[in-house]
Formats: structure tokens, C-alpha cells, sequence
């Protein structure tokens, strides 16, 4: 039985499993032994069981990286053999993908059907996209909402609200997830108001395409400067959840390198970009719901806005 998107988050355990059939006699071996590799190879103190190794297995047929013969045994396809020789010698299962492993499993995952599927939903047509390199290019953000005590509003770049629940939810939020974010191609943060710290409010949470990959210190101030200009006044407060929405998702910026150049930029000029504290109340432990990764931290404290002055050079360019 074919699963849709199984739980098999993590690629660089399909990598090892290719790696496991290509030592063994004619690259192939039963589904037995190779379920009882995966669930020893899998680095827990506690072996997995059987129904999780399943997924495994699932997955590494559904991205055409290992086929069924007529006999019942398991073997490495061409897609297999070559994942696996991308790299010489052992490999450790927790080493990082190299960008041979990265690139063979961009071009593998655009042809399983169910994660076409779910790329449709960032392209403002509503078609799937032709490869990666499409998705990446026409991609929009999309937002997965809770709507319920099961079930969660998907929000697509084509303006539809899809309901789901949880286990696709937890198909799309995990394992597409996971294996996109390996891959360098998306990345998520959580939307939230200022007062959001002070009341219960639903999950909202924001997937993107990343559309580039550098940013430079001088471009993230021209980005701050021209986002406070619009305010009208000389000092502006910037919300950061708001800002890794405007900038980030919109723009297709990792939130990592985002933070990085905030920071380097606050510490350049803290006198015209400076990151101010969260407030005691914002911090407070109490609130358990509170997302932080919409703040970074800087010597030691958590920072919330950054406080943007413009001087007269920087109005007159504005203007």
C-alpha cells in the first residue's frame, strides 16, 4: 500500500538506506533485512518499530530510489545506485547531504506525484510546477491555519482555503518540510500582532519559497530605511514578526541570514538601526503559547523591534 507523503522526514536516512543495498549481493535484499536495518540504523536507544521503518521503505519506492522485484526482494534503482555513489567510502547517517546527494534529490522529489501536488499550492495558478527551479522561481508564500480541534486551513498563493487534517498536516508541516528545508528550497516562520503575548490567538504559520540566498548589510539597510520612510516620522519601531513577513517571505529571504544581517547591521550603526529589548511582559515565561523564533537574541537578551532613525540624508533620498 502506497502512502501518500510518509512520516520519512529526514533524506539523509534514505541516502544510508541506498548505501545499505548497494553492499549487499546484486544491490538488492528482502524487505525483511532491510526494515531491520532501517530500524537499528536509526541512531534512537529505542529501535523504531516495524510501521515506522515502513515509511521508510515507502518513501525510498515513491521517489523511484529502490523497486520490488518479482521475487519479493528489494533492489537499488539507477536513480539508487547513483545517490549512492555520489560519495566515496562510509557515511556516517548523520553527516549533512553534499550538493551532489542535494542536487540528485531536487531533480527525484518534483517527480513524486503527492509533492507536486502540494507545491501547487504556492503557485498562484494553482498548477504544479514543472521542477524545482519553477517552483522556486513563481512560488508564493502560502499559511497553514488551525481551524479547529483536527483540522487546519490551508491558505494557497491562488487565494483557496483547503481544509486538511491532521495527518496531512503533519505530512506536509513535517516530512515535506523537512525535506525541502534539507534542500535549501523553503522556509516557515510564525505570523503574529504585537499583542499577540497578551491573548490566545490562532497558529498561524507561513511557508516560502526561498528565492536568494544572499544579503548583504547595505542592502538589508537601504530594505529598513525605505520600510520606515513610508511611517513619516524620524523614529520608527519595527516589529520583527512583521518585517520577516514583509521582507522574508515575501521576498524569498531565509529568516537565519535575515537575523545574521540585522544584527551585524545593529552592531555596525546602533545609533540609526538599533534592536531593542522585549519587554518584561512579552518574556514572560508564563506564556507558554508565545512563539520566539521571531527574535533573535543579542548579547543574551531577546529583542523585538528594531528601532530605525532616519537622518536628514536618508529622508531626502525617500523623498
Amino acid at each position: 500500500m502506497s502512502l501518500e507523503l510518509p512520516r520519512a522526514d529526514d533524506l539523509r536516512i534514505l541516502r544510508s538506506l541506498c548505501h545499505f543495498l548497494a553492499r549487499q549481493h546484486g544491490n538488492r535484499s528482502s524487505l525483511r533485512e532491510l526494515e531491520t536495518w532501517l530500524r537499528s540504523a536509526s541512531g534512537r536507544a529505542t529501535p523504531w518499530k516495524r510501521t515506522r521503518a515502513y515509511h521508510y521503505t515507502s518513501a525510498a519506492r515513491e521517489l523511484n530510489l529502490v523497486q520490488v522485484t518479482d521475487a519479493g526482494t528489494w533492489k537499488l534503482t539507477t536513480y539508487g545506485r547513483k545517490l549512492a555513489t555520489c560519495r566515496g567510502g562510509s557515511v556516517r547517517p548523520d553527516a549533512d547531504l553534499n550538493e551532489a546527494e542535494k542536487a540528485l534529490f531536487r531533480v527525484l522529489i518534483p517527480k513524486y506525484g503527492a509533492v507536486r501536488k502540494y507545491l501547487a499550492y504556492y503557485m498562484p495558478g494553482g498548477k504544479r510546477p514543472t521542477s524545482v527551479d519553477d517552483f522556486v522561481r513563481r512560488g508564493r508564500p502560502i499559511e497553514l491555519v488551525k481551524s479547529g480541534r483536527c483540522q487546519y486551513a490551508m491558505r494557497t498563493a491562488s487565494n483557496r482555503s483547503v481544509t486538511i487534517d491532521r495527518t496531512r498536516k503533519g505530512s506536509y508541516a513535517w516530512t515535506l518540510f523537512n525535506w525541502l528545508r534539507t534542500l535549501g528550497i523553503i522556509d516557515d516562520l510564525y505570523k503574529e500582532k504585537p499583542q499577540s503575548f497578551l491573548m490566545e490567538e490562532n497558529e498561524v504559520r507561513i511557508f516560502y519559497p526561498i528565492r536568494r540566498t544572499d544579503l548583504s548589510v547595505a542592502t538589508l539597510k537601504n530594505m529598513l530605511v525605505a520600510k520606515a520612510a513610508v511611517e513619516g516620522r524620524r523614529v520608527t519601531m519595527l516589529y520583527l514578526p512583521g518585517l520577516l513577513k514583509d521582507l522574508c517571505a515575501n521576498r524569498g529571504i531565509p529568516k537565519h541570514l535575515f537575523f545574521r544581517r540585522l544584527i551585524e547591521l545593529h552592531q555596525a550603526d546602533p545609533h540609526h538601526f538599533h534592536l531593542e529589548m522585549m519587554s518584561s511582559l512579552r518574556s514572560d515565561v508564563r506564556c507558554k503559547h508565545y512563539r520566539y523564533e521571531n527574535f533573535p537574541v543579542v548579547e543574551g537578551i531577546r529583542r523585538s523591534h528594531v528601532c530605525v532613525l532616519l537622518d536628514e540624508r536618508n529622508e531626502r533620498k525617500e523623498k
